[in-house]
């Protein structure tokens, strides 16, 4: 059986199926006694880190990041939000992420307010952050975060240049069965315009040269692509259910050059693979783990 957290990663990564993603009406000032709720959990951690949390009366279930997220009242999911709730706890605005053109109208339609915030690149992402920060009396706080946020992946960048003057070719794996004795069921990252962005920082490339943003693809097409290192994203809840060695188990026998040299790296969700301020841990996180 297929693990459910390639959804939820699609979830983050591709928040619709719209073609276009509808437009927002002006930036409005919300300030520091806002009400606000946030059912993206970039959007929420962000909200965080510009100290904003007090303005927080609600999120969705996915918001785990950081921990203390949980603790706010919880409004649904992506797709089942709960209206009637939303309506009674009278928020100024409702944060979702762009692309979530369905659940926004949905909610407009009960005369609740949203605002889709950009995160599908990583540059949206420092722009979303200063814009947040503007709105929610948070400018300079906004304005101290990305520049930290630019400084520490300069640093990412520079460091992999020196490290690995040819860049790594790398087939980078968000979900999978499992529970399955050889590679099933593959979904990798391909060109989504975030992943292959981080992927670049820390000194690798996508082996993967195809236009669909998360194709599956056969243990023949892996073999094709021969890759020199293999990232596999595995949330802690895998972790507790498969040990490394029967995770790594299922990649023994591809012969590849990623498995012939043992570059088999998995990078669980501390910190979180998330468009929005934790990038930047993992990305100085997966430089760590090439070799």
């Amino acid at each position: 059986m297929r693990t459910s957290f390639f959804i939820i990663f699609l979830i983050f990564f591709i928040p619709g199926c719209d073609l276009k993603t509808s437009e927002n009406p002006p930036d409005t000032f919300y300030g520091k006694n806002s009400r606000i709720i946030s059912i993206a959990p970039a959007v929420t951690e962000i909200i965080y880190a510009l100290g904003r949390e007090d303005c927080l009366i609600g999120v969705s279930r996915f918001c785990k990041y950081p921990p203390e997220a949980q603790q706010k009242t919880i409004v649904g999911g992506f797709k089942d939000v709960n209206r009637e709730m939303l309506m009674k706890m009278a928020p100024d605005v409702v944060f979702l992420q762009a692309g979530e053109n369905f659940v926004k109208a949905s909610l407009e339609d009960v005369g609740v307010k949203t605002y889709a915030v950009e995160l599908r690149s990583v540059e949206a992402v420092y722009l979303s952050i200063i814009r947040l920060g503007k709105m929610l009396d948070a400018s300079e706080e906004a304005e101290k975060l990305v520049a930290d946020m630019k400084t520490r992946m300069e640093v990412v960048r520079k460091t992999a240049r020196e490290k690995f003057p040819r860049p790594k070719k790398v087939l980078f794996v968000v979900g999978r069965d499992f529970a399955a004795g050889s590679p099933e069921e593959v979904y990798i990252a391909g060109n989504d315009g975030f992943c292959n962005a981080l992927l670049e920082i820390a000194g690798g490339e996508n082996v993967y040269t195809g236009n669909t943003p998360f194709p599956k693809i056969s243990l023949e097409g892996i073999l094709l692509m021969n890759p020199d290192v293999i990232v596999e994203t595995v949330p802690q809840a895998l972790r507790e259910r498969f040990s490394d060695e029967e995770i790594l188990r299922a990649w023994k026998n591809v012969d590849v050059k990623a498995v012939r040299d043992g570059a088999i790296y998995l990078m669980d969700d501390e910190p979180p693979l998330l468009p929005g301020v934790s990038m930047v841990a993992w990305t100085e996180k997966l430089l760590r783990s090439f070799r």
